[in-house]
Formats: structure tokens, sequence, C-alpha cells
């Protein structure tokens, strides 16, 4: 049993390695984080959670595109003010901006993964489309 629990951990460890070689070898795209909202927001699998907070409104979105995942918090019902984005691969941050943090929010434009970036964009243009 400790042999074939090894063995699992060993499998993982390098399909974890090598999932991270992949998305370190891709290019990016600097991309406006304005231009990421409607893409996430807009998409089929991104949870959606809304609180009413004291008469402002706060909204959660999480996308989950494996081995990718969006994190984005906004205040307002139109999202008129980003509180936070994140975007990392396999618990490894690739990108933050946290709107209280000044040291972020001099980001205007944000690298993302060029797999990413076609993949929200053709689900964007698929759902144009239909």
């Amino acid at each position: 049993m400790k042999d074939f629990i090894g063995r699992v951990k060993r499998f993982s460890k390098h399909l974890t390695d090598d999932i991270e070689t992949l998305v370190k070898n891709h290019n990016t795209e600097k991309v406006h984080i304005q231009e990421l909202l409607p893409l996430i927001i807009g998409h089929e699998e991104t949870k959606i959670s809304t609180q009413d907070l004291l008469g402002n409104v706060y909204n959660t979105y999480q996308l989950d595109l494996f081995p990718y995942y969006l994190h984005l918090e906004t205040k307002g019902k139109d999202n008129t003010f980003i509180l936070q984005m994140t975007l990392s691969s396999q618990d490894k941050e690739i990108f933050s901006f946290k709107s209280y943090d000044e040291t972020t929010r001099s980001h205007k434009l944000i690298p993302v993964p060029q797999p990413l970036l076609e993949s929200l964009k053709l689900h964007q243009e698929k759902k144009i489309l239909h």
C-alpha cells in the first residue's frame, strides 16, 4: 500500500510540474484589465455571487478554466469599480490586482497567457453568434 501511495504522489508531482512548465512556456499578451471584465463576467462557466451590504452591491466572479483560475470582485450593480482580480494557475499567482494596494494600482495592462485569452475570446465570439 505504501508503494502505491508513493507512486500516486510521484505521479501527481510530475503532473503538476508538467502543467507548470506548460503554463510558463506560453506566450502572454498584455491586455487592459477592463477588456477582461466582459470576458469573465459573460462566460457561461463563471460562478457569480452577489451581496447587498448596507446599500452597496458587491459581486464575486470565479472562473475555472483548467489550468487557469480567475477571481474577480467588483462593486456596483454594473460592476463600476474593480476591487480585486487574480489570475492563477495551479496555485501559482500569475497576476494580482487589488484596488487598495498602491503598487498594483498602476497596472493597466496585465499579462494573460495566450491560450487563456484565446479561450475567453472564442467563447465570447460563440456567444455573439448565437
